[in-house]
């Protein structure tokens, strides 16, 4: 089963698997780094990009979704975002006609670039 980032507004589509078969095969040649572990995810731009940790929180709130300012904190300082706050935002960024694309936030073209 093929795994693909698409986004928000089909800009573009593209197939993650290639990008993992690639850097797999380089890896084993070089350091021996895997690509899962070297896609990065930028969460203080996120936080930023929806107002900061006070304004995250509430719009999450106001759909439904109850974390404090602390919690979205939490989120940058552990580098993760739980899936449901993730999918509230995406959907939040919709109703508010904003642009979000998770792969945007990822140093996808970095790393594609690096395997080309």
């Amino acid at each position: 089963m093929s795994t693909y980032i698409i986004s928000a507004d089909n800009l573009g589509v593209a197939k993650i698997d290639d990008l993992f078969s690639v850097e797999k095969k380089r890896a084993h040649h070089s350091t021996g780094e895997n690509m899962k572990n070297r896609i990065k995810v930028d969460i203080y731009q996120i936080v930023r990009d929806f107002g900061g940790l006070t304004a995250t929180s509430r719009k999450l709130k106001a759909f439904g979704n109850d974390i404090s300012p602390n919690g979205v904190d939490k989120w940058r300082q552990t580098n993760s975002i739980p899936a449901k706050h993730l999918f509230a935002l995406a959907v939040i960024a919709r109703m508010d006609k904003k642009h979000f694309d998770l792969v945007d936030y990822t140093n996808v073209e970095e790393i594609r670039n690096e395997t080309v």
